[in-house]
């Protein structure tokens, strides 16, 4: 297999190659299988990625779905109309995927875009999150630094928190006027701060400051502290 580097301006095709390196703007004309794939420039596929590594430091835009199988990092833009499986990735800049992201850990400290499902093992984020569908984890904890939207979250283990400091990223500023925007959350475990919530659902739940929910049923323990809103409760 050979290694391709574009450093100006260019095109492949698809195919199977070790390391595929793009310094300039290059264009990936159908499905790529590689060992290592790199954009520090600007680029663009046309077809689906399969590949072991991959990390983006410029722009990349992507066609079809993504599949990496070693942890990676996004530290540029990354931007998919399809979706994403694969062991890791931490987003350091921005990344969006129209479809479904299948991954087994998340680490956000940018901006992350899901248009579907994000289905992962653990979540963690301490930048701006988006998720259209369903968050589902064992284990996921938000701290609030910007306002997150996520229609429904499902899993065991919850930590919603306001961040505690302003913190400078790549691409803006955090603001203090944070907050978790769901429909649905529903888990084993739960606390909740700034959280705006149609319907909470879980065994122990724990409501600290800034909350608006409309409703809470739980089936174990319901302690709430600080200044919040709820409607309704009702322990089943």
């Amino acid at each position: 297999m050979n290694n391709i580097d574009i450093n100006g301006l260019g095109s492949i095709n698809g195919g199977n190659y070790d390391n595929v390196e793009i310094n300039g703007l290059g264009t990936i004309n159908s499905d790529l299988i590689c060992e290592e794939f790199s954009v520090n420039g600007k680029g663009k596929t046309l077809g689906r990625i399969n590949t072991k590594s991959m990390d983006v430091n410029g722009l990349l835009t992507c066609y079809e779905d993504i599949e990496v199988k070693e942890p990676f990092e996004i530290n540029g833009v990354l931007s998919s109309k399809g979706g994403l499986k694969g062991d890791r990735v931490i987003v350091n800049g921005r990344a969006s995927f129209d479809k479904g992201v299948n991954i087994d850990r998340v680490e956000v400290n940018g901006d992350f875009y899901v248009g579907k499902d994000c289905e992962c093992g653990s979540f963690y984020s301490d930048g701006r999150v988006r998720v259209k569908g369903l968050l589902s984890g064992d284990n996921i904890e938000l701290n609030l630094s910007l306002t997150n939207e996520i229609e429904e979250i499902g899993g065991e283990i919850l930590n919603v928190r306001k961040a505690r400091r302003l913190i400078r990223v790549l691409f803006f500023t955090k603001s203090r006027k944070s907050k978790l925007i769901s429909n649905v959350i529903e888990a084993d475990d739960i606390y909740l701060e700034h959280t705006k919530c149609n319907v909470v659902r879980g065994k122990n739940i724990k409501i600290g400051d800034g909350c608006d929910i409309g409703k809470i049923e739980y089936s174990g323990e319901l302690i709430i502290n600080g200044n919040s809103k709820i409607r309704e409760k009702f322990k089943v």
